[in-house]
């Protein structure tokens, strides 16, 4: 069975080609994602030239394991549905992924 997955995800960038670099390397990392959709990226309140947005596709839950290590190297959370990472936690997959925050709907 799918599952529909959110990403909240932050950018240490506001850079448009930056978010289509990073759209372009999320949907590659795995044969598995299915209706893989952005929000417009749009100004982070906390940080100036940072830009957050949000990301939805479907996913079986038998590959979230592989997926969120692709994503990843360390995630956090007290429930395995509702998790988050940044660059100070984890190796992200993308240079400009500043935070990410998971969850499964």
């Amino acid at each position: 069975m799918k599952n529909k997955i959110l990403i909240r995800m932050i950018l240490n960038s506001e850079d448009e080609s930056i978010l289509e670099d990073v759209k372009n390397k999320l949907s590659t990392l795995s044969n598995h994602i299915e209706n893989l959709s952005f929000s417009p990226m749009r100004p982070y309140f906390r940080y100036n030239n940072y830009g957050e947005c949000s990301i939805t596709f479907n996913l079986d839950l038998t590959y979230l394991d592989e997926l969120k290590t692709k994503l990843s190297s360390y995630w956090q959370g007290e429930y395995e549905d509702d998790i988050e990472t940044d660059q100070i936690m984890g190796e992200v997959f993308h240079a400009n992924v500043f935070y990410m925050n998971l969850q499964v709907l």
